[in-house]
This record gives structure tokens, C-alpha cells and sequence, in this order.
């Protein structure tokens, strides 16, 4: 497993339990818990239950994943699958993957009979279909579980005007547990997933992670940044890469990207945003969001001790040990 990590005596575990809860990495952190011989015993069995039941749900759901893709083939519904399962299978990860949806994006004529054919198991979250919306939600009753059925990828559409018509065209085919289907370009899913992480600030730290091993894998960095160009442009991706880069986790192409980007705002940003504890240290999800957005607007400063223990040496523990 490598070396083990150290934490504090002073670690307070309810509050660090419920940090990788709210950012969706409650694996990662068990992952790391049991490398370690200054975590107590309590503490490790908290975490192996919470991630038993989420590689159980990862598995279910991954089966109903299998269900919805079928009966969408079987009445003739193209649909690209993302993130999800498919990312995770993508990932190679040696934990589940916590999520709580699984995104299709369908055709805006294939919505009304996609949701009556999923209707044999989920029921329409809400009164009815907005004509203008991006996606809509449906729902499982006695299940956490959501499928959200996205038509866009932005609200309103005109955000990212060009971005549905790339994906369709430069889709690629697979199969979901024998089931024929489609995921996204890979430049293209890489560039939605920054677009998504820095407009939501990347208040859930589950997207970083997951780009940082992305951009461990083969990605074509410069397609990347073309593709960006046309569709979210350039800086979604750069802040993503500057706040890796200051983790230390960019291999030497992703360093490359970051500097074609040329973006100043992005590494100061990235900077300021790891700089400050109440980042993480703050449990409620505005206040959250609003520390953040200061610093995506707002002030510098010097990265602080959480980002680089917690960040760096638990959670791209097995990026780092992998290679570039």
C-alpha cells in the first residue's frame, strides 16, 4: 500500500467523517485510514460501513443503469452515458465511486417517450416537463437514487450553444453490461467535467479528485484545449488545472496545458481558494459555496496545511503511486 498516513492526535474525527461525507469521499478517506496506525479502531469501522454501503448502491445502481440503457435501445432512444458508473469504470478506482444520479443525455423529441417508457420503475420528480429546461429528474420511491435525463448541458442552452451538437457527433460507442450504448468524447467529456467543477467552485472536492486522475490517464491535452476553445472555454479548464498544479498532482502535459492557458486569474484563484481552511472546515453547504466565491472574485494567499495533507497525500494517493 505504500506509506502510511499520518494524522494528528488532535484530529477531530467527527467533523473530518463528516468533510469526506459532504465532498463524496468517504472511501478515499477510509482508503487512507487504513494505511495508518494513528487512526483509532472506532473510527476505521465507521468508515468500512459507510463504504460498504456505497460500493453496494454502486453496484445496484449500476444494474439499474443497465435497465434504463436497455430500455432505451430497445425502442430505438440514442443515449450518451457520463459521468455516473461510467466514469467510474473509466477510473480505474480501487473504491466506489460515491454518486447519487445517473446522467443520459437523450434527444429533446425522445424526452416525453423516454419518460413513459421509465416510468415502469421511476416517476417524474415535479408537475410536469419544462420545455426550456436542461434536464429533467426522475425518481425511484424508497430509493435514493435519481436518473436525470438531460437534453443540454447548461441552463439556459444558449450558455454552451455548440456543445450538444459536438457531443453527438463525436460520441463514441459502448456496451454497459452487454447493453449498446454511448459516452462522450473523451476531450469533450474532460472539458464539461471543468466547466461543471468551476462553475459550481468546485464546493463537492469529489470533482477535483476525479479530474486529477483523469488527466493522469492518456488524455489528449491539446485536443482538450481546442475542443474547450469552441464549446466552455479556455478557463473552465485552467482554474481546475491551477488548483492541481498547486497539489502538486500535474503530470508534465498537464503542466503544459496549464501554461498554454496563460490564464493569471486561474493560478491566482487556485492559490487563494487552497489557502484558506474554512474551505473544508465549514459544514453548511452556502456558507460553503459563498467562501469559495470570494476567492473566486476576492483575495490571495498562502496555501494552507489541510490542502496539502488532506488533498495531496490521502485522497491522489494512488494517482501519485501510479505514475504519469
Amino acid at each position: 500500500m505504500g506509506e502510511s498516513v499520518s494524522f494528528s492526535q488532535e484530529t477531530d474525527w467527527d467533523a473530518l467523517i463528516r468533510d469526506a461525507q459532504f465532498h463524496r469521499l468517504t472511501p478515499s478517506l477510509y482508503r487512507a485510514c487504513q494505511t495508518s496506525n494513528s487512526v483509532p479502531d472506532s473510527v476505521v469501522e465507521r468508515l468500512r460501513v459507510h463504504t460498504h454501503e456505497h460500493t453496494v448502491r454502486s453496484h445496484l445502481w449500476s444494474e439499474e443503469l443497465a435497465w434504463v440503457l436497455q430500455r432505451l435501445h430497445e425502442n430505438q432512444i440514442p443515449a450518451i452515458v457520463w459521468k455516473g458508473p461510467e466514469l467510474q469504470s473509466r477510473l480505474n478506482l480501487s473504491e466506489p465511486r460515491v454518486f447519487r444520479d445517473l446522467d443520459i443525455l437523450i434527444g429533446r423529441t425522445d424526452l416525453n417517450a423516454a419518460v413513459k417508457l421509465l416510468s415502469e420503475r421511476f416517476q417524474l420528480s415535479g408537475a410536469r416537463i419544462l420545455s426550456g429546461a436542461k434536464d429533467i429528474s426522475l425518481v425511484q420511491e424508497r430509493s435514493p437514487l435519481t436518473i436525470e435525463l438531460h437534453v443540454c448541458f447548461s441552463e439556459p442552452e444558449s450558455l454552451l450553444p455548440r456543445v450538444v451538437d459536438q457531443a453527438w457527433k463525436t460520441k463514441r460507442n459502448i456496451e454497459w453490461q452487454g447493453v449498446p450504448a454511448f459516452r462522450l468524447d473523451p476531450s469533450l467529456e474532460a472539458a464539461l467535467l471543468c466547466w461543471h467543477g468551476s462553475r459550481h467552485a468546485f464546493f463537492r472536492l469529489r470533482w477535483l479528485v476525479d479530474l486529477g486522475l483523469l488527466f493522469k490517464q492518456e488524455l489528449d491535452f491539446e485536443k482538450l484545449l481546442q475542443v474547450s476553445e469552441v464549446t466552455v472555454g479556455r478557463r473552465a479548464v485552467a482554474l481546475p488545472l491551477a488548483m492541481l498544479n498547486e497539489l502538486g498532482t500535474l503530470n508534465e502535459q498537464a503542466q503544459a496545458a496549464l501554461e498554454a492557458c496563460s490564464d493569471r486569474w486561474a493560478t491566482e484563484t487556485a492559490a487563494a481558494v487552497l489557502a484558506d481552511p474554512l474551505v473544508l472546515g465549514e459544514f453548511s453547504e452556502k456558507a460553503r459555496r459563498r467562501r469559495i466565491e470570494y476567492h473566486l472574485i476576492n483575495g490571495f494567499g498562502k496555501k494552507a496545511a489541510w490542502a496539502a495533507t488532506l488533498l495531496n497525500e490521502i485522497l491522489f494517493y494512488r494517482s501519485n503511486k501510479t505514475g504519469d
